[in-house]
């Protein structure tokens, strides 16, 4: 045997040694409980970059190479007050797509979605004031130019069970009332039985419910 192929052979054993394992060590990172709970936790930290308030993500189980399922996620705004929340999400998808940087989707399924969007006193919205939008740094904007992951994303199949939805605006007693009025009308709308009308850290709110709302989307 020649020097040079006995480099060879020497480097294809070393390289084949090396994603033996990386395969194993992928393995052991999603086919365990504590490997799961490692990327349960990181998931939780690079989401949690992007919310301005408190995020939850549940125990997550499935093999993370076709799919996955949380036992549940909850987002709240700043002031602690409910944005949303879930019974179990599950994820099905085929791998390679991540690996060409694109969110493509085979199947998603909610149980027990909860969805709170609040316009508060000031005019602010609930989701804007979580999601705050931050300047992109040098590496988000190359990211963005070459196509980073997110840029195509597909969901070929949703499907929502049992959801509510929440709606709260602004509400005020009529401007023309002033004094004693303006209380006596603020008093009987609180007590009104056909209309959801009550008192909230910035001002008085107005709330709109949906419930039992079950989904089947397409493509």
């Amino acid at each position: 045997m020649t020097r040079r192929r006995a480099v060879v052979l020497g480097s294809a054993a070393v390289l084949g040694v090396i994603a033996i394992g990386l395969v194993l060590a992928f393995a052991a990172l999603t086919q365990t409980v504590h490997g799961r709970s490692l990327v349960r936790r990181l998931v939780e930290a690079q989401l949690g970059r992007m919310v301005a308030g408190r995020l939850y993500v549940g125990p997550i189980t499935g093999n993370l190479i076709t799919g996955f399922t949380i036992d549940s996620l909850e987002i709240r705004d700043p002031t602690d007050s409910l944005f949303v929340a879930t019974g179990p999400i599950t994820v099905v998808y085929d791998v390679r797509d991540l690996v060409d940087r694109r969110l493509l989707l085979r199947r998603v399924e909610i149980d027990r979605p909860t969805l709170r969007i609040v316009r508060g006193a000031d005019e602010s919205w609930n989701f804007r004031r979580i999601f705050s939008r931050r300047s992109p740094s040098a590496v988000d904007r190359r990211e963005t130019r070459d196509g980073g992951l997110g840029e195509f994303v597909v969901i070929d199949s949703a499907v929502v069970r049992g959801g509510r939805f929440t709606l709260a605006l602004p509400w005020r007693p009529g401007r023309d009332l002033a004094g004693a009025a303006r209380d006596s009308s603020i008093r009987e709308n609180l007590a009104r039985d056909d209309a959801d009308i009550r008192q909230s850290d910035s001002g008085y709110v107005r709330r709109w419910h949906w419930t039992d709302i079950d989904l089947a989307l397409s493509h």
